[in-house]
């Protein structure tokens, strides 16, 4: 009886033991799934940085390109009024 009731745990114990071990195994391929998941999404990320970062730029030297024009436009503007009021004056004077 004793060893009847030793070999029931013993293959108690086996069977828990390999339990563990599919168990384990289960985990390490979970595991590594993940971490390669997890490198796949930091060069996602890492690469959507990069091209953020070259947004900004362009969207940095659009307006800068931006102001340059409005400037360039506000100096024609003034040149245009004193050009006309040059005229102007030029004008009334072989007027009178």
């Amino acid at each position: 009886m004793e060893k009847a009731r030793f070999v029931r745990e013993i293959n108690a114990v086996r069977d828990l033991a390999q339990g563990l071990e599919r168990t384990k195994d289960e985990l390490q391929k979970n595991l590594t799934i993940t971490v390669l998941e997890n490198e796949q999404l930091e060069k996602a990320i890492k690469k959507m940085e990069a091209e953020r970062e070259g947004i900004a730029n362009q969207l940095r030297a659009e307006r800068i390109k931006s102001e340059r024009l409005e400037h360039m436009v506000a100096m024609e503007r003034t040149r245009k009024i004193h050009t006309e009021k040059s005229a102007q004056v030029f004008l009334s004077g072989l007027i009178t």
